[in-house]
Formats: structure tokens, C-alpha cells, sequence
């Protein structure tokens, strides 16, 4: 039997021969052969430690114990051989330390030496990996023995390197086992959309510390692998199941699919009750961005729309009255605009007066067809771009983009770009990715609808208990606040404060029962309001109702003496009850948002919520369940509230080229000019112009005026009511013009 020279664990030179025999107390002993190869023998107590003949009932039971040692005395293992019986029993079984063994390099080295000798060129570059191989012949071996169960026949615990330090425990094999709890947090944080790294030190909050996760990031990244994996090729077939039971649940949830001539799915549609209502209710205009990114298949994201809003994607244009026979198709006005400095050079980009007339004709909703066609041609005649081919390309097909265009279609000035879109785009981002397969795609979605809905709900909640400021006394205002989202209201009553500051009835006349208005709004602008005082059927030449579901202030002039908006002319998107019904109808079957709950899960939910909790008070024990924010945030900080301060924070400094945004020309030009021009004076500044200018002698006059309209409005006289209950007196006493900025409007009210 060879002898061995027996020395401390922690002696670092081996090359003195003379060593003295010592044991050692790390948890270890070194000898030293002759040879002077050292050899490290783990000693633990017996209970963990196996021996040769021990017997285990399983095979498995076996392993788990060896694991448990190898875990304990701190190094990996890895399984070697394995001996299988005709019948299927494994009859011998190996398990050797992971540095067992040398890492072959020879014969790649001499296939690569050759290939460059051979003049095949230099072979394809590999990644540099490091070995930790030793040769170390450290093993346990388990021999099946019949209905006993397996014996250990061979173990070896001698290493010929040094087992792995305290700090490197918690990174080997047998101190890592991902649970079940573990790939359920993982799993929903990948429903979140939230990676492996991120999802790995959020747990590491919860238990505590890195050290006491269990698992290391490639160990959470290999999660994800493992459900691609096991979606791989079943992955269309997974969600159409899912969907399934979905429907199996709720009736009102529908969806359709179709595949190609190869089996694969080429088209997905699905929707729930929620979206089926949303889109009753505001399905109206529909933005379509052909442009955001898709998934790993190269796949894109009822009631006919009025009008879909895209950018000039060819295919889109085809598609679109193919489908949809009634929906016009309009183009984003933001992406054409924006081709507009690349398409007519650098200079003429430069100049002002023609950008600025371009965009008056461009944008404008109150321009006719026939007025917008004559001041396009007047300006592209002025510039020289009558041959122009991109702008002669646009003016074609001036009847999908131009705001005159889609006056008369109801709805038609609700959206004009693909913004909404844009902002869609950046809510769903953050929940996908372009990696993700069919059924995380649908987790995500699901998780991404989930967040809106609860912004939703909050902001329906905001609408229930809001009771915002009047600016004018009059009825038909304090119904707006009631009826309308207090986002839409502010809106409306902007109108309303319009039409009494701003607007003045030129004339009224009547014909054929119809009472025709003629209404100055601001300078030099008139239109007309035909309004049958029968039924109140009111239409106004500027189409604000029909763009967007609105009232104008023209059409409030001759509503002011209602108490209400008459209901033909509220919106049912624009009010609270398009959000606020819990109980609905889709297609024949009502559908109750509050319905009742799956009672499993909202238990479970509470469960959680209290092992955290628990976990949160087992860690702080300071802490008690009535615990203030203020004690928790000062458990936080690890510090209570400072009464005194000596010693400041340093000044916020900025990187290298914060802050230096290239910014475009029309941004550089805006800046130039401080506040608009009064046309008057020629003074520029904020709140200054004609109307406001102290040097205009006929603003004392409508000073004069304004206080005696506030007099009337506040001693209730009434005489705005007066003068509308007796349309004919209106030619001979016309309303004195009153101008108002919305900022002194809200003084004089408090006033």
C-alpha cells in the first residue's frame, strides 16, 4: 500500500520534499504522494457520507444522497456510465467529480495545423474555452443487486484538486436546483416580458441576496430556452388550443384562423367581449402602422370602421376595399409632410412663407374642396412646382390625405395621422419582443390589453367623482360636465366659453322654417348655422360635429338658452357611460365585467400577497403589520430621519454631450421669435396682440363692453337669454364683440 506524507490543507509551497505529516481542520486533509502529487480528502460527518456496501432502496435515492455530500463538502459532479439490462433496468451506475479526465486539443490542433499547411486558408476562428479538467478520479459507483435496490461497490473521495471555496458555493450544481417556484416567477415575468437577468435579481430582492437564489442567470435564461423548446413546431397549435378554452369559458370571446397550402397559420384574428364592446363604442376610425416590428414569424398585430388611417403602404391600399366596402382609406398627413423638405431641395426648404403657406392649406379642416384645390394651385404656381412630379403624385390622391376631403364623413377629423399608433406601438413594446413565439406572444398581448384596462379603470374612476370649475353660468354647460369625460369636457367647454367671449350673430333669417345664422368667430371669419327650432336639427358650415363628434361654439350661440345638449347630438364615445356599463351585450349574449371571479385563483393571489408579506416582516423586525410608510421607508434607507445636515450632495453634472440635440431648422426658427406680432404696434410678446394692445383705441370700448356683460351674467338679468328668446331683435340689437384670452377669461370669473 503506497504511503503519503500528510500536510496542512492551507500550505502553499509543494515543492519542499521534507514535510512534516499534519491534518488539517478546513474540512479537508492534503497528502502528498511520493510522487509529490497532492490529493485532497474531503472528512464530514458519517451521516452524509457514503461507504462502499451501503444500499439504497432507488437508484435516484442513491444519487440524491451523493448530491447532498458532494453539495456539503463543496464540489461538482457530473454522470459518467450508465450499464442498461435487455429489460430496460440500469444495472450499474457512475458518477465521477466534473474535473475527471483532460481536455482532448491535440487532434484539433493537428487538424487545423494541417488544414493551414494543406493552403485551405486559416480555419474558422472558435471561441477560447478554459478547462478545469485535472484528471481527478474521485467516483462512486451503485450496483443493482435485485429487490434490495442498488449498492454502492467503488467510492473514491481522494480529489487531486482543492475543493471550491466558501464564496463559490452557491455557483455549483448541487447548491442550484430550479424548484417549480422558481419557473413559475420566471414564467410570469416573462409574461411581462421582463428577461432572465432582470427576472434574477428581482428574486434575489425577495429572498434576500444573490447568494440565496439557488439558481444563477444562465440557470433562469435556460428556462426560457426549455419552454421554446417545448413549444418548438407545436406552436400554432398551442394557441389555437388555448383560444379554444377560452371560448370554452366565455362565449362572447371569438376568434378565426386560416392556414396556407403548407399547413402553416397565415392569419390569426381573435377578440374578447371588453374589446368586441371597445370597438363598438370607438371603433370609428382605426390606425394601422404597417411599419412596427413583427414577431419571429414575420406576422403583423363586427361593427366596419368609417375611416382606417395608414401610412402609403402599397399592399394597404389594395387590402382596404377589399375588405372593408364602406371604410375610407386615408393616409398619415405626418408621413407625407415630412417628405416634403427632401422633395423640394434645401433652399426652397428654407423659406418660411412657402412652409407656412404650404402647411395653412395642408392642415386646415375649414377649407371646402373646391377653395383647397385653388390655393394649391395658386401655390404651386407661384413656386414653379406645377411639374413637380412627387407634389402632382400628392395632389391625385389629395382625396386620402386632405383634411377638405373627409369633412362631410362623420368622424372624419378624429385622427389625421398615425400617432395613436405610434403611442399603441410603445405600450406593446414594452410587453413584446421580436423573438417571442405564437404563445408567448399571446401571454404578453394578454399582459399588455390587462395594463391598458387598468389604466382605463383608473382613469373611469377619476371621471366618477370630478366636479370641475364652470366658467360661465349656464346650464347647458354644468349637463356637459355631467354627460361628457372630463378630458372631453374641458374640450366642450372651451367651446362654450368661445361662443360667449368670442362669437357675435351678424344676422338671423328665416326660410322655409329653418332659422339661418350668420356668426363672426374671431377676425373675419364667418359661418353659418341652419338650426330648426322644431326638433333642434342644427348644422354649422364649419362641420365640427361631423369631424369629430362635437359641438361648436357657432352651434352653441343658438343652443345657449337649453338647459341640455339634446341627446342627437351627444356622442356616445366621448361620454362616461361608454366606459363605465359593467353589463353589456355581445352578439346575443350579455356579458358582465364584474362578473364572478375564478375564486381558485383570487385565493391563491392572497396567499402570495401574504408570504410576502410575512417574509417582508420575518426580515425587518421593526416592523409591525401596522407598519407607517414612513417606518418602512426609513427600514429602506437604513436610516431614521435625519434632523441635521452637515455634509451636502454634489452638484448634478451632466455626461459629455447631454443635452446637445441636433435640433431641426423649424425648431431654430421658432425660437427666434419671442411671443406672436401684434399687428398694430408691431411688438412682439406672450399674451400680446391686436386684441389685447393698449395702444388700439377700440379695445377701450370692448373694456367697457366686458364689464357690462360680467354685470349681466352675475345679477342674472339675463340678457344674452333675452335677446336669443327673440331671434328678430337680433339684426336691429346685435351683441357687442367680445374678446376674451382664456387666462384673463378664468380672472374675470373669479372676479
Amino acid at each position: 500500500m503506497e504511503e503519503f506524507d500528510r500536510v496542512p490543507s492551507d500550505f502553499q509551497s509543494t515543492n519542499n520534499p521534507s514535510l512534516s505529516p499534519s491534518s488539517s481542520s478546513n474540512g479537508h486533509t492534503l497528502t502528498i504522494s511520493p510522487g509529490m502529487t497532492q490529493y485532497w480528502t474531503p472528512h464530514y460527518e458519517d451521516e452524509i457520507k457514503p461507504a462502499v456496501d451501503m444500499i439504497f432502496k432507488t437508484l435516484d435515492v442513491g444519487i440524491e444522497f451523493y448530491n447532498h455530500y458532494t453539495a456539503k463538502v463543496r464540489f461538482d459532479t457530473r454522470s459518467s456510465s450508465v450499464v442498461i439490462a435487455r429489460d430496460g433496468t440500469k444495472t450499474q451506475k457512475q458518477i465521477v467529480c466534473n474535473r475527471e479526465g483532460f481536455k482532448n486539443t491535440g487532434a484539433q490542433h493537428c487538424h487545423s495545423q494541417s488544414s493551414a499547411d494543406a493552403g485551405e486558408g486559416p480555419s474558422r476562428p472558435k471561441r477560447r474555452r478554459v478547462s478545469n479538467r485535472t484528471g481527478c478520479s474521485a467516483r462512486i459507483i451503485f450496483k443493482y443487486i435485485g429487490a434490495a435496490g442498488y449498492q454502492v461497490t467503488t467510492f473514491i473521495e481522494k480529489h487531486n484538486h482543492s475543493m471550491s471555496s466558501v464564496l463559490a458555493r452557491q455557483f455549483l450544481k448541487g447548491n442550484r436546483n430550479i424548484s417549480s417556484v422558481h419557473q413559475k416567477f420566471i414564467l410570469d415575468c416573462a409574461k411581462e416580458n421582463i428577461g432572465a437577468s432582470k427576472s434574477h435579481g428581482l428574486y434575489s430582492h425577495i429572498v434576500g441576496d444573490y447568494s440565496e437564489v439557488g439558481a444563477t442567470v444562465v440557470d433562469f435564461k435556460n428556462v426560457r430556452r426549455d419552454l421554446r423548446a417545448y413549444i418548438l413546431g407545436a406552436d400554432a397549435q398551442i394557441l389555437v388550443h388555448n383560444l379554444i378554452k377560452k371560448q370554452e369559458m366565455c362565449p362572447a370571446f371569438a376568434f378565426d384562423y386560416e392556414v396556407d397550402e403548407d399547413e402553416q397559420m397565415s392569419i390569426l384574428f381573435w377578440a374578447d367581449p371588453m374589446s368586441k364592446k371597445n370597438f363598438a363604442a370607438f371603433g370609428d376610425v382605426v390606425s394601422f402602422d404597417a411599419t412596427y416590428s413583427k414577431n419571429r414569424y414575420n406576422l403583423a398585430m363586427g361593427i366596419e370602421p368609417r375611416i382606417i388611417v395608414t401610412d402609403q403602404d402599397p399592399a394597404m391600399k389594395v387590402a382596404i376595399p377589399t375588405v372593408f366596402k364602406q371604410a375610407r382609406h386615408r393616409y398619415c398627413m405626418w408621413h407625407i409632410m415630412c417628405k416634403v423638405g427632401e422633395k423640394v431641395g434645401p433652399t426652397l426648404n428654407k423659406d418660411e412663407e412657402f412652409r407656412n403657406k404650404l402647411n395653412s392649406i395642408v392642415w386646415t379642416s375649414s377649407l371646402e374642396p373646391p377653395e383647397f384645390e385653388k390655393q394649391w394651385r395658386e401655390l404651386m404656381e407661384k413656386y414653379n412646382l406645377v411639374e413637380h412630379n412627387w407634389f402632382t403624385t400628392m395632389f391625385e390622391a389629395r382625396k386620402h390625405w386632405i383634411p377638405a376631403y373627409f369633412r362631410d364623413g362623420f368622424m372624419g377629423g378624429l385622427l389625421r395621422t398615425t400617432s395613436r399608433s405610434e403611442s399603441e406601438n410603445y405600450t406593446y413594446s414594452r410587453f413584446t419582443g421580436p423573438q417571442s413565439s405564437l404563445v408567448e406572444f399571446m401571454m404578453n398581448f394578454d399582459s399588455a390589453l390587462k395594463s391598458q384596462r387598468n389604466t382605463n379603470a383608473k382613469l373611469n374612476s377619476d371621471n366618477e367623482g370630478y366636479n370641475p370649475d364652470m366658467k360661465t353660468p349656464l346650464g347647458i354647460e354644468k349637463h356637459a360636465s355631467i354627460v361628457y369625460t372630463i378630458t372631453v369636457f374641458y374640450q366642450v367647454q372651451e367651446e362654450i366659453c368661445a361662443f360667449c367671449f368670442k362669437c357675435m350673430v351678424l344676422s338671423v333669417r328665416e326660410d322655409g322654417g329653418m332659422l339661418h345664422y350668420d356668426i363672426m368667430d374671431g377676425k373675419n371669419k364667418r359661418f353659418t348655422v341652419v338650426h330648426n327650432v322644431t326638433d333642434h336639427e342644427t348644422k354649422c358650415s364649419c362641420k365640427m360635429f361631423e369631424m369629430v363628434g362635437l359641438l361648436c361654439r357657432h352651434i352653441f350661440v343658438v343652443f345657449r338658452d337649453l338647459e341640455k345638449i339634446p341627446l342627437k347630438y351627444v356622442v356616445n364615445r366621448w361620454t362616461k357611460d361608454a366606459s363605465l356599463k359593467a353589463t353589456f351585450e355581445i352578439d346575443g349574449v350579455i356579458y358582465d365585467q364584474n362578473g364572478p371571479k375564478d375564486e381558485k385563483k383570487m385565493l391563491l393571489n392572497k396567499v402570495r400577497s401574504d408570504i410576502h408579506c410575512c417574509m417582508d416582516l420575518a426580515g425587518k423586525e421593526k416592523l409591525s403589520p401596522q407598519h407607517s410608510r414612513r417606518t418602512v421607508i426609513e427600514s429602506y434607507c437604513g436610516s431614521t430621519e435625519i434632523s441635521e445636515i452637515n455634509i451636502l450632495p454634489p452638484k448634478h453634472a451632466k455626461n459629455k454631450g447631454s443635452g446637445k440635440r441636433i435640433k431641426s431648422s423649424e425648431e431654430l426658427a421658432m425660437e427666434k421669435q419671442e411671443g406672436r406680432m401684434c399687428n398694430f404696434c408691431g411688438v412682439r410678446g406672450d399674451h400680446h396682440d391686436t386684441r389685447t394692445c393698449p395702444l388700439n383705441p377700440k379695445n377701450k370700448d370692448k373694456q367697457k363692453g366686458k364689464k357690462k356683460y360680467f354685470e349681466d351674467i352675475s345679477s342674472g338679468s339675463g340678457s344674452i337669454r333675452h335677446i336669443t328668446s327673440h331671434p328678430q331683435m337680433l339684426n336691429s340689437q346685435p351683441l357687442d364683440v367680445v374678446w376674451k384670452l382664456d387666462d384673463e377669461l378664468e380672472t374675470e370669473n373669479d372676479k
